[in-house]
């Protein structure tokens, strides 16, 4: 049923005070995870983003991350310089605001913006993919 969808069935099941997405292609090395905990903590914030210094995605991809963005600024009010990566950690409160929402298409991004403005992005390493092509399509 698609990644966000679930993410909300990984979300319902945790109870710990930070829960952090990471993908399984270690496009994201979990030793990063470390620091967006650390951020997370020193900021006294509700999510951190990772953000990519060098994303290593296709091109077309990465017009669909461009155009989620977009759209995103336009719907929520995301800031302009705000990345939204689908590496995060959020804290457990926003948490249980998030898995209130029990419609079949759940937005991740859109829950958090819903929720909270109290969110920041702290850089990030970004590897290949190990699976080599993305699990994406258009």
């Amino acid at each position: 049923y698609g990644e966000h969808n679930a993410l909300m069935a990984g979300y319902r099941q945790a109870n710990a005070k930070y829960i952090v997405n990471i993908d399984d292609d270690f496009q994201n090395p979990p030793k990063e995870i470390l620091k967006i905990l650390k951020y997370i903590e020193e900021l006294d914030c509700d999510v951190v983003y990772g953000k990519y210094n060098e994303k290593k995605h296709a091109k077309w991809r990465n017009i669909g991350s461009w155009l989620n963005s977009w759209i995103a600024e336009k719907t929520f009010n995301k800031p302009k310089t705000l990345y939204m990566s689908s590496f995060r950690i959020l804290n457990n409160k926003i948490l249980q605001h998030i898995i209130k929402y029990k419609g079949p298409f759940a937005y991740i991004d859109g829950l958090i913006f819903r929720t909270t403005r109290r969110i920041e992005q702290t850089e990030v390493e970004h590897h290949v993919s190990v699976n080599k092509t993305s699990r994406y399509n258009l």
